[in-house]
This record gives C-alpha cells, sequence and structure tokens, in this order.
C-alpha cells in the first residue's frame, strides 16, 4: 500500500533555510495570480519582521492546515478548508504559501523497500578524518546520491555522520560499506548495524503534528504578533 506523506517545517526547530529574505516593502501573495509571496504568509495575522527577525510566522489557520495535511497529505482541498474553517480558495493561496515560503518541504510518497526486494536495512557510523572535516558536508551530500542511500545525517559529535542504507543482501550491503565508506580516504573509520526492526506509529495520528503542539505553538504566534502591534 502507498500512502502520502507530509514533511512539516518548523521555525523552532533547528532548520535555517526556512527564513525569508525580505527586500524592503511588505508584499503578501496574490490569490488569483498566484504571485510568488516575498515577506508574508497570505495571512492578515501575520507580520513582518525587520531583516534581523525574519522567521516566518504562522497564524491558528496555517497550524490546522499543517497538521491535517501531515495526518493525511492527499486530502481534498475543499476538505481541508472546511477543516481550517476558511474558502477553498483561500485554502489554495495558503498551502501556496506555506510551500513557497519553505514551511512545506515537499509532499512524498511512502513505500515498503522490502516489498522491493530491498530486506536489508542498516544504518552506519561514519567517523570523518580531522584533516577532511572542512568537507565534511560535501562528503555527506555525495553520499545522499548513492541509489543504497535512505538518509543522511550529520551530526555534531561522535560519529560525524549517520548513513541509512538499505540493500537486497548481506552481500550487497558489505560491498556498499567496502567501496563508498570504507575505501573513502576521508573517513577513518565505520561500524555498521543492521536494523531488525523498525518500529513505526500505531496509527497515522501518533505521527502527525500533536494537537497540544498545534495550540502551543499558535498561543507563541499570537503573543509574538501582539508584541509587534
Amino acid at each position: 500500500m502507498i500512502t502520502g506523506t507530509f514533511t512539516p517545517l518548523y521555525p523552532a526547530e533547528r532548520y535555517t533555510h526556512h527564513r525569508i529574505i525580505h527586500g524592503g516593502q511588505d508584499r503578501s501573495l496574490n490569490k488569483c495570480t498566484g504571485t510568488r509571496i516575498k515577506s508574508v504568509l497570505s495571512s492578515d495575522s501575520i507580520r513582518k519582521y525587520d531583516s534581523q527577525q525574519n522567521t516566518v510566522r504562522l497564524d491558528d489557520v496555517d497550524l490546522t492546515i499543517l497538521r491535517e495535511l501531515s495526518l493525511d497529505a492527499r486530502i481534498p482541498n475543499n476538505v481541508l478548508a472546511s477543516r481550517a474553517g476558511i474558502a477553498p480558495s483561500t485554502c489554495l493561496g495558503r498551502v501556496r504559501a506555506l510551500q513557497e515560503t519553505g514551511v512545506i518541504r515537499g509532499f512524498y510518497t511512502d513505500i515498503d523497500p522490502a516489498k522491493l526486494g530491498l530486506r536489508i536495512s542498516a544504518m552506519v557510523s561514519v567517523v570523518v578524518r580531522s584533516e577532511a572535516r572542512n568537507a565534511m558536508l560535501e562528503s555527506a551530500r555525495i553520499l545522499r546520491e548513492l541509489a543504497q542511500v535512505q538518509d543522511v545525517f550529520v551530526l555534531g559529535g561522535t560519529p560525524d555522520i549517520l548513513v541509512h542504507v538499505i540493500s537486497d543482501s548481506v552481500e550487497s550491503l558489505r560491498d556498499f560499506v567496502a567501496e563508498h565508506l570504507g575505501g573513502n580516504p576521508a573517513f577513518s573509520s565505520t561500524q555498521t548495524n543492521i536494523i531488525f526492526e523498525h518500529l513505526s506509529p500505531v496509527s497515522k495520528e501518533s505521527n502527525s503534528l500533536p494537537q497540544s503542539r498545534v495550540a502551543a505553538t499558535a498561543q507563541t504566534r499570537r503573543k509574538s504578533a501582539t508584541t509587534l502591534r
């Protein structure tokens, strides 16, 4: 079974590429023409910060949209609009704005690798040589492009890089590690841990944005907006 999943992005988290660079005057999204927004989402309650404080501002409606999309990324727009309490045309503009500002990073298909014969999954820890640390992020990006790699994490401690790999056999996993990790002069050592079980949330709802977090974040947004007025 193939289902759609959604990946949200929060300004409060450790990501930095969701910030908006303001170009002077306020410019909001034109819902009719789809003009790209520069500084704010399509919401009257969202206010522009100055260039030093320009994190995306979200209101209750935006957070409701994010929660519903995290439950079901394929939800019809009219249903999403109804749950958010806004008109369908406004809802389309909201979702488009959330995408253009980087809050919504994408919509993805969740495929079971085991159904494709890729039954071996492993997490490989990589330690980077001290003389190669300046190029550590570039090394991680190169690993990301390999077909067997599902995810790459650059860490702040030891190990330096964590790589999630899938394979059709232990032998092919061994060959992958030997060729792309053990054979890389930038890496001093690796440790491979085969994953026996990956326990996903019991239901889609437990994998969505918690309502308590939506409410708490909304309250923070309202306080910030009040301060700015």
